[in-house]
């Protein structure tokens, strides 16, 4: 008899995270790099600069798949939007809820050819803790 097992994947636990993206094309201006330079480096309260890869084609609806800085592939799910975040005149952005999970991954390529369907993305990633402590908010994309 021969029976058939599933291979074990380790997953991360699902994340949910609130978060705002303003994507750019072509290099930061000044005045955005300027503005993300005032923040400590850390962790936490820091900046996070990275390039991930995105799956474009086929086009998923409420779904994010993307290769994570070449060591994680995730999956995340759309939640909605609980509103607006203007930022002081300076940019507005909508908010949104995700749930994500997280795989360990692998390069897509060899040699850094990026296959059809999949478009890198370069990122500053900015996060910040909600003001009860309880949980985080990220600017960037994500």
């Amino acid at each position: 008899m021969m029976t058939a097992t599933q291979p074990y994947v380790p997953v991360v636990d699902r994340i949910r995270s609130l978060e705002v993206r303003w994507i750019l094309p072509g290099q930061l201006e000044a005045a955005v790099a300027g503005w993300f330079a005032r923040f400590q480096a850390g962790t936490d309260s820091g900046v996070e600069s990275r390039e991930d890869i995105y799956l474009l084609d086929p086009h998923l609806p409420g779904l994010s798949v993307k290769l994570r800085n070449g060591a994680a592939f995730e999956v995340k799910a759309y939640r909605g939007s609980p509103g607006i975040l203007e930022v002081a005149g300076r940019a507005r952005g909508r908010l949104e809820s995700w749930d994500k999970w997280s795989f360990p991954g692998h390069p897509l390529s060899q040699g850094g050819a990026v296959p059809p369907g999949w478009r890198p993305v370069r990122k500053l990633i900015r996060r910040f803790t909600v003001a009860s402590g309880h949980g985080g908010a990220r600017s960037g994309a994500g």
